[in-house]
């Protein structure tokens, strides 16, 4: 892959990165704007929110053209798209809300004050449950096996039933946050990426053992995505790493070589139509690796 083009328009860090309908992505962050984009124009959409505090997460649901807005005040805003109006504010959480993970008829939100959240698609809240002292960083959902999957401010990953969210394991991940998780289909386990700057790997079938470990950056570890063909990682030390299936690395985007991030790398996403990477930074911008 290489540098494709960059785009600017935020007047803050970007913190949150998301698929919309048609050719749209959306992005929000420290300026408090929800900001969204044209894949196929490569420049910004007419449609954005200015909300009353910085959005750490967003999430597009086709299924009812809503969007679902996670603030660090701990407010989660819908939106309403066909409308363009706001439907629903929720307070549920203090201190932030940082990631949100959809189910097929749920919302989990997790919160920075420990407290994982689960609401219905129109924000009626159905279930609540305090999984840390610390921050609840990002989610993952295993279909395939009825589990969520948490990663905590205090270092642990925190294994819940997706049916019920009993809790079915905690355990150590990390010396610091985990901050990225991702399931690596082929060898059947866990990738936890932290602020240690390690990626782990986690059999979740045996125990909950550690199978491998790399130290894959300089700083923290701040998303992990699965392409099908390679993993993406995304970190504070301003770099965007490319890995082979067996994590082996392939390529490393920075300033100085690849025409990269001048700050931190917060959040990557795939676009598999156009087979395209989009990271978004500290410094502002967003690139697109073809």
């Amino acid at each position: 892959m290489q540098f494709s083009e960059r785009l600017s328009g935020h007047s803050g860090s970007i913190y949150s990165l998301a698929s919309g309908p048609d050719d749209l992505i959306y992005t929000g962050g420290a300026d408090k704007v929800l900001a969204s984009w044209s894949l196929n124009d490569l420049k910004a959409a007419p449609f954005s929110v200015k909300l009353q505090a910085s959005l750490l997460a967003v999430y597009y649901r086709p299924e009812n053209h809503h969007l679902y807005l996670g603030t660090s005040s701990g407010n989660i805003h819908l939106i309403d798209l066909a409308n363009k109006t706001e439907v629903r504010n929720l307070v549920l959480h203090t201190n932030g809300c940082f990631d949100l993970l959809p189910l097929s008829d749920r919302l989990i939100t997790l919160g920075g004050d420990g407290y994982l959240t689960c609401i219905d698609y129109n924000g009626e809240w159905i279930d609540r449950k305090k999984l840390s002292d610390k921050k609840l960083r990002r989610a993952l959902y295993l279909s395939q096996d009825a589990l969520v999957i948490v990663g905590t401010g205090d270092g642990d990953i925190a294994v819940l039933s997706s049916e019920d969210l009993s809790l079915q394991a905690q355990f150590r991940a990390h010396e610091g946050s985990v901050f990225s998780l991702a399931w690596h289909p082929e060898k059947k386990v866990l990738i936890s990426g932290g602020a240690d700057a390690h990626l782990r790997f986690w059999d979740l079938s045996d125990g909950n053992q550690l199978v491998h470990e790399i130290p894959a950056h300089n700083y923290a570890i701040y998303d992990i995505v699965d392409t099908g063909e390679w993993f993406a990682t995304a970190s504070r030390d301003k770099t965007v790493k490319i890995w082979n299936r067996n994590f082996d690395l392939i390529q490393r985007f920075d300033r100085k070589q690849s025409e990269g991030h001048l700050n931190s790398v917060n959040r990557l996403l795939w676009d598999e139509k156009r087979r395209q990477l989009i990271s978004a930074s500290d410094d502002r911008t967003l690139i697109i690796w073809s």
